[in-house]
């Protein structure tokens, strides 16, 4: 009995109802790019959205489908850092100021992911079919989502006269034992005080205590500054994949 190949791309529920787009996404191997463009055919997305590992961008010449289509929208690089090895600093402003979030910190939260988020720019921006204004709703409910109890995320936050001026949202595989900073950031009118570098040190320090033997974090290629804390915070250069988009707009032209 011949098994049943496992889709390259899945739908985003999120991504759909955020954009009133049929929008899927996945991960590609440079092997398969060739039967890439006959799954999109299938599916009928009106955008895929698909990572290659940046080792494989020679395979891109695979790609069966419209060249034309094709959005290189970034170069996402990850840093990693094994937790049982050299010991994690303390932060340097007081302790006190850090907290761990909850679902109170919600609305707050959201407003300063805006604020943080107001000028940075991912892969939907090189997409002239996503609004700005909607990209950044995604983002403040992406840390919204981070302070959800009982789930496989924690979010630590950062304070100055008890409002919230940085945070460190993170998700973890207990089996797996690792650990993923997925978003964090500081207002810009607190940056350059330490406060960014004092949040990786307590996501670090706390999932050390959870038993996580290792923890990840990425960005665009482009993002030079947390890279630069992060390699001082004893994270290294692992891996890069590249972003692209493929405006199909399949499902828009169905009956």
């Amino acid at each position: 009995m011949t098994a049943k190949l496992q889709p390259l791309l899945m739908r985003s529920p999120l991504d759909s109802a955020r954009f009133g787009l049929e929008i899927w996404r996945g991960h590609v191997r440079g092997s398969q790019l060739s039967g890439l463009w006959q799954e999109i055919s299938l599916s009928q997305p009106d955008v895929a959205i698909f990572r290659t590992p940046a080792e494989d961008i020679r395979a891109m010449s695979q790609f069966q489908g419209p060249r034309g289509l094709l959005i290189h929208a970034d170069t996402l690089v990850y840093y990693s850092r094994d937790l049982g090895g050299t010991a994690i600093p303390p932060v340097t402003r007081n302790p006190q100021l850090y907290r761990e979030g909850n679902e109170n910190d919600a609305p707050e939260l959201r407003d300063v992911t805006a604020r943080v988020f107001s000028d940075y720019q991912n892969h939907y921006h090189a997409n002239p079919l996503f609004p700005p204004s909607l990209i950044l709703a995604g983002y403040e409910e992406w840390a919204a989502n981070h302070l959800r109890p009982g789930g496989a995320t924690r979010t630590w936050v950062a304070t100055h006269e008890d409002s919230i001026i940085g945070f460190i949202c993170c998700s973890f595989d207990r089996e797996a034992g690792t650990a993923e900073i997925v978003l964090n950031g500081v207002l810009r009118e607190h940056a350059g005080k330490g406060i960014y570098g004092d949040l990786v040190r307590i996501a670090q320090a706390n999932f050390a205590k959870m038993g996580m033997r290792a923890i990840s974090v990425s960005t665009q290629v482009g993002n030079y500054a947390v890279q630069r804390v992060w390699s001082r915070e004893g994270m290294r250069l692992s891996h890069a994949f590249d972003t692209w988009h493929i405006n199909a707009m399949l499902s828009h032209g169905r009956a």
